[in-house]
């Protein structure tokens, strides 16, 4: 199981309190985060504290499949929180080198975030960004986990 119905409350708290409420296509509440799901999966979220609006560049994955109706979306909003997942398919199998990238409209600023969750050995999360944003990373470390990343 990914995350309890408390956790996806406090999740949607912690995106409010940092002014950057979650967008209504990606909101967790909609996407059923309690749910059992793969053995190995990572959902990720990210806050855009920024002023900018991002359209996604790029996506891929390395092995594992997007979670259904969990697929990363092609804008993130200022000031907005957006959630998107991967999980595993078939036997010992991980969510490896999910990665997706996001440019801002204007082109000043861009960031790539990647997570890999693999059946045996230590999970990763990074991000690479432009100089004028900076990205934290805050990875869980369940099977099941959850990173989320802070655009600031």
């Amino acid at each position: 199981m990914s995350l309890s119905i408390s956790e996806v409350d406090q999740l949607i708290t912690k995106a409010d309190n940092h002014g950057a409420k979650f967008m209504e296509n990606c909101h967790p509440k909609n996407k059923g985060l309690w749910k059992s799901r793969a053995a190995r999966s990572s959902d990720v979220v990210i806050v855009n504290k920024t002023k900018f609006h991002f359209k996604l560049t790029s996506e891929s994955k390395s092995s594992g499949v997007w979670t259904e109706e969990m697929l990363p979306v092609s804008d993130i909003n200022p000031k907005r929180s957006v959630l998107f997942g991967c999980q595993s398919r078939g036997f010992m199998t991980g969510c490896t080198e999910c990665c997706v990238s996001y440019k801002s409209k204007c082109g000043n600023a861009e960031f790539t975030v990647y997570t890999s969750n693999p059946f045996v050995g230590a999970k990763h999360a990074g991000a690479k960004f432009a100089s004028n944003v900076t990205v934290a990373t805050n990875l869980g470390q369940q099977n099941n986990n959850m990173v989320c990343f802070t655009v600031t």
